[in-house]
Parts: C-alpha cells; structure tokens; sequence
C-alpha cells in the first residue's frame, strides 16, 4: 500500500513539473533594445506574444496591443518553443524560442538566409 501511494505520488510530482516546464514561457519580457514589454500567453495549445508597453522612442509601426509572435507550439523533447511566426518592421520572419536562463528567453528569428538571436528578459 506504501509503495502504490508513493509510485502516485511521484508520478503526480512528474505530471506537474512536465506541465510547469511547457508553462514557463507565459509571462511579460523586456525586449533586448529594452524599448517594448511583450507578454506570452497561451491560446488553444499555442504561444502568441503582444505588445503590452513601449517606451516614447520605440518603433512607430507597433502599438501596444499588437499581437507581435504567433503560432509558437512547444516541443518537450528539445524544451523549446517552435514554428512561430514574428512580425517586425513589416516582415514575417520564423522564429523559435527557448530559456536562456530562468529569467531570460533566446529568441531566434530567420527570413530567408538571414538569421538572428535576441535575448528578452522576464520582468
């Protein structure tokens, strides 16, 4: 009886920790210019990020409220979040995104055979 409450109790253990993982992204970054906060949120099993605020000299062609990132989907056995799409200066650019550290996020974006990484910070 011990052994079967402790074998559903680890297993809850693991259940949540896989869940809290895939989670983590949910949240409100500093972008790497320091010029826009952007907040990730979950929609029907994907990652979307919006513009929640701006400083006075950030790029005149995004408002607050912008949906920025679509579509990203996480992807548990590289523990990172994939086949997104970002919309910046009037492109669409894939892009993909995993933890850095705790606190910071690795964005990294392609348009064609151009490629770039962004480090944003939770706040």
């Amino acid at each position: 009886m011990k052994k079967t409450i402790s074998t559903i109790i680890i297993s809850l253990f693991l259940v949540v920790t896989a869940y809290s993982q895939q989670e983590n992204i949910v949240g409100t970054y500093l972008t790497a210019n320091k010029k826009m906060k952007v907040e990730f949120y979950q929609t029907n099993g994907q990652y979307n990020a919006k513009v929640v605020w701006k400083a006075k000299d950030a790029d005149k062609d995004v408002n607050i409220g912008d949906v920025i990132i679509k579509d990203l989907t996480y992807n548990s056995k590289l523990k990172q979040y994939e086949s997104g799409i970002l919309t910046a200066k009037g492109k669409t650019l894939d892009c993909m995104t995993k933890f850095h550290n705790t606190n910071q996020i690795k964005i990294f974006m392609k348009y064609g055979f151009i490629k770039k990484e962004v480090i944003w910070t939770r706040v």
